[in-house]
């Protein structure tokens, strides 16, 4: 009895392993994390905290500075991203910080993707821009535009 059950078994997850396999051959098998979803995202101040305390200050007042400008733009200077799964994404808030127009959509796409990171087209149909986005982890990453690289942006996952 035991030997039929197990063969059952054995049967039942050899065809779930082939139908997932042929499943990745005709949509393809996604490799890392997400980015359908809404992000909350804001400009990163430590460059900008440590020109203006140019290393006079020690690093605990630095670090508390930071903490606190950082905090303000999150707040202040945020902007947030919807990717949708049809290829569309919206963008509110400080859409500036993306050289945006404000409360805009467009297209979205993934030009390659890489093992923590991915290469994007986004933006709207008049403001195109591409961007390296590197995860940090499943809910968290850096968004590096192409055209403005010393600006670079972090975003984390928003509850929708």
């Amino acid at each position: 009895m035991r030997s039929k059950l197990a063969g059952a078994r054995w049967g039942w997850t050899f065809r779930a392993a082939v139908a997932y396999g042929l499943a990745c051959l005709a949509v393809g098998c996604r490799s890392g994390p997400d980015l359908v979803g809404t992000w909350q995202g804001a400009p990163q101040t430590l460059q900008t905290v440590q020109q203006v305390t140019k290393g006079q200050a020690n690093s605990v007042v630095e670090g508390f500075v930071n903490a606190a400008v950082q905090g303000l733009a999150n707040n202040f200077l945020g902007v947030r991203i919807r990717f949708k799964s049809d290829g569309t994404a919206y963008y509110s808030g400080n859409t500036d910080a993306l050289g945006l127009p404000p409360e805009s959509d467009g297209p979205w796409y993934v030009l390659k993707r890489e093992k923590d990171a991915l290469i994007v087209r986004l933006g709207t149909t008049g403001h195109p821009l591409q961007a390296r986005i590197v995860f940090r982890d499943r809910n968290k990453f850096t968004l590096i535009r192409e055209d403005a690289p010393e600006t670079p942006l972090v975003f984390t996952r928003a509850k929708d």
